[in-house]
């Protein structure tokens, strides 16, 4: 008999699932989720409303894995302790130790011991910066990658700008997602509303149309979808920008003529900060 159960976070799945196809992985924590749907015999048939999961080793050396998305789907065959394959969809996020995917969907075959990803694909790592791809397949006991189709690489063997925007610089996540969405439905010129005129359109109406707490839960596609931004002379508009005042640090750069890469990344994320100071800071 199955059952719907309301969960709190910080719930832990106490049985051991096998090693076969899930790369030396044993135990899932489970950190969020708004609602699971299972059984009594231990099994989880679905989690949905928003789901953060964490993948545990035997072996203490090895990196936990995170997950996240939207709603998760477990399918078990009959009589058996492991699922057989877990389907993420919506804004999935999985923090492998080697690098850092994010999609809009992935299926993890543990007979097959492979994770793959589609919906637009964006991989990260310590070497690849915001790679977009038609597909990714992880391969989990081995740790290997398969990229298919790759459109867009920003950087390979090359360290990102110590200006980009990262998770930390933003203290209030709510309001600084709330405020791009007000931004965005209000009349009047402003930096959010412009920000979110540069995002592709459906990927402008997936956040403005997902609920916040989802989009701060998920905040690594926002982060990098702001950093492309900033690497683009269109991020500022003096319009948009108007009665926010620039530090002098961005003015002395905008009287040397129009900065390009690292000086253009700088004068771009000062005048983020400018317009966002309210979110930033302790």
């Amino acid at each position: 008999m199955k059952h719907w159960i309301t969960v709190a976070a910080c719930l832990v799945c106490a049985g051991a699932y096998a090693q076969g196809g899930m790369g030396g992985y044993e135990r899932m924590e489970i950190v969020e989720a708004g609602i699971i749907k299972g059984g009594f015999d231990g099994t989880i048939e679905e989690m949905t409303d928003g789901v953060h999961i964490v993948l545990l080793a035997g072996d203490p050396s090895k990196k936990d894995l995170p997950i996240k998305a939207n709603s998760i789907t477990f399918d078990w065959p009959s009589d058996s302790a492991q699922p057989q394959r877990i389907v993420l969809s919506g804004n999935v996020r999985v923090s492998h130790p080697d690098a850092d995917i994010a999609a809009g969907q992935a299926v993890w075959d543990f007979n097959a011991g492979t994770v793959v990803f589609t919906g637009s694909p964006v991989m990260n790592s310590d070497t690849i910066q915001n790679m977009t791809c038609e597909r990714v397949t992880l391969y989990m006991e081995t740790g290997e990658y398969v990229v298919e189709n790759p459109k867009f690489i920003t950087t390979i063997g090359k360290p990102e700008s110590s200006d980009l925007l990262a998770e930390r610089d933003i203290s209030n996540w709510t309001g600084f997602v709330d405020g791009l969405k007000a931004a965005w439905s209000a009349e009047a010129a402003s930096p959010g509303k412009h920000i979110l005129s540069l995002f592709p359109a459906n990927n402008r109406s997936l956040l403005l149309d997902t609920p916040t707490n989802v989009v701060v839960d998920n905040n690594g596609q926002l982060i990098d979808g702001l950093n492309s931004l900033m690497k683009t002379a269109g991020f500022y508009n003096a319009d948009a920008w108007s009665g926010i005042a620039l530090p002098e640090e961005a003015m002395a750069l905008q009287a040397e003529g129009a900065p390009e890469g690292d000086a253009l990344i700088r004068f771009n994320r000062l005048a983020f900060d400018a317009a966002f100071a309210s979110y930033q800071g302790g």
